[in-house]
């Protein structure tokens, strides 16, 4: 990345866990070698991300860095989507699905580090209906746990896995109608660009991001005393062995809902939808990997 000559910061304040000025300082000490000029802007609405990313490729910015979870990764992506402008991430997020698939560090020393020392890659993206994505979106059980883990004051792995907990009793299986006409029930259904919710829990562990297709996975409920087992192998990457577990490899896809469902995308509640179409968007991200 030694030839970019700006880059923009856009650290999100709620996230960071405090470090956000120490990442400030750090960036400004080891860019300034790099880049002519460094530029610092922290988010203040929700949506603001996508407005400073916005006028970062109308103004050639050659970098953008999010400093966020995967919401924040959103917003910065959708503005950056078929420009020159590449993205970098420094995961400070709850999960940061994407950064962990993409094998961007956690440490923010490093996340910095491998802004000179990383390379740049087009991945896929992809859009719900009409909606921009880039990790992954899910209706069903997993969106009523984003609906809920979003309103809480307090955030993280502890507060999220109580709030799974606690939602299992409170949402039985979907039915609707797929792509082909046919009937299907589910506990969950995920659209996947990348492997993982976040923290490592691989919903989707074949999933690439740049191979053009999107993972389509439908979780039937699992019984009590399989819940264990069924997390147990999403954390280890070998859901694709659960008999309660089913993956299509597609372009787009649709579901029409029996009711009306939760939906998130990337992580952030969406609100409800009758139906879902998506589409993958092939190599329209620019992005700094490892």
């Amino acid at each position: 990345m030694n030839s970019s000559k700006r880059v923009l910061f856009i650290l999100n304040p709620k996230a960071g866990h405090g470090l956000n000025e120490d990442i400030v300082a750090l960036a400004n000490e080891i860019l300034k070698k790099h880049f002519n000029e460094c530029i610092f802007k922290k988010t203040e609405f929700a949506g603001h991300a996508t407005t400073l990313a916005v006028e970062a490729v109308k103004n050639k910015i050659d970098l953008v860095v999010c400093v966020g979870g995967d919401g924040t990764v959103n917003e910065t992506a959708q503005a950056l989507k078929y420009s020159e402008t590449a993205l970098a991430i420094i995961p400070t997020g709850s999960g940061n699905g994407l950064a962990r698939h993409l094998h961007i560090p956690m440490n923010y020393k490093k996340a910095i580090a491998l802004i000179i020392e990383g390379k740049k890659v087009a991945i896929d993206t992809f859009l719900v209906n009409d909606r921009f994505a880039v990790n992954l979106a899910g209706v069903g059980f997993d969106a009523l746990v984003a609906h809920r883990f979003a309103a809480l004051s307090v955030r993280g792995l502890q507060s999220y896995i109580k709030t799974v907990i606690s939602s299992i009793s409170d949402f039985d299986e979907m039915k609707f109608t797929d792509l082909l006409g046919e009937q299907q029930k589910a506990w969950l259904l995920c659209i996947a660009n990348s492997s993982q919710f976040g923290n490592n829990a691989r919903i989707a562990p074949y999933a690439q991001v740049n191979d053009g297709l999107l993972d389509i996975v439908l979780v039937k409920r699992p019984s009590i005393m399989q819940m264990i087992p069924f997390a147990v192998k999403m954390f280890n990457g070998k859901l694709g062995s659960s008999k309660s577990y089913k993956c299509i490899r597609t372009k787009k896809y649709t579901a029409q809902f029996d009711i009306a469902q939760p939906i998130h995308i990337d992580g952030e509640p969406a609100g409800m939808v009758s139906s879902v179409e998506v589409q993958v968007i092939p190599q329209s991200l620019n992005i700094i990997i490892a």
